[in-house]
Order: structure tokens, then sequence, then C-alpha cells
């Protein structure tokens, strides 16, 4: 499977409000799309993996932005994860709930690559 390949920057002041909320990430600079190639609906790259926090489910923050270059503005916005393991329970979709396309754990199955 191809993935989207659209990249965008993270604008410095979001990146600064992102490193003093969670130092113990590393900065990203470039995003790019963690969607399936020709998805519908906005570009969304995954930021920060709120597991750690305590809620009563699994999060993360992610960053989001249109195809139209008009509307280019990145967005965090918080999703809650994709729930779904691959047969083996060996792997977790990395996506967020209701998300296009498939199981990023079947992506490394059609590949022959087991849990990483």
């Amino acid at each position: 499977m191809i993935g989207c390949w659209s990249g965008k920057e993270l604008p410095v002041a979001l990146r600064a409000a992102i490193t003093a909320q969670w130092p113990d990430e590393a900065e990203q600079g470039r995003l790019y799309c963690d969607e399936p190639g020709g998805h519908d609906g906005p570009h969304r790259a995954c930021v920060v993996d709120l597991d750690a926090a305590p809620a009563a489910r699994a999060r993360a923050l992610w960053a989001q932005w249109s195809s139209d270059a008009a509307l280019r503005t990145v967005v965090l916005v918080v999703l809650d994860d994709c729930a779904s393991l691959s047969p083996s329970r060996m792997d977790a979709c990395a996506r967020y709930r209701h998300h296009d396309g498939p199981h990023t754990w079947e992506q490394w199955e059609e590949r022959g690559v087991g849990a990483r």
C-alpha cells in the first residue's frame, strides 16, 4: 500500500507549544500525512502519543491540514486511537479511530514483517 506523501511544516509556535507541554517528545519540523494514498478528507500526522496521560482511553495529538492551498493552516486535534489489533495480537493500529483505509498492522503483515 502506498501512503499519502503530502507534507507540511509544523509552524514554529505550535512546535514550541508542543515541546513546552511534552518536553520528552522529539521536536518535529516537517510533517508527512499518515493517511493511505488517495484518501478523502484532511491530511493528518501523529505528533504526540498521549497514552502516558491519565485518561480513560488511548489518544494521540494529531496535526491536521487541508489539501486546499488556501486552507493549509495546521491545527492540532486530539483523536482516540484505533483499537484494532492484528490477528496475532502482536501489533496494534497506529492510526486514529474511524480512519480511512487499512489498519497499519495490515501494512506490516502484507510485507511479511511481524511485530516491530
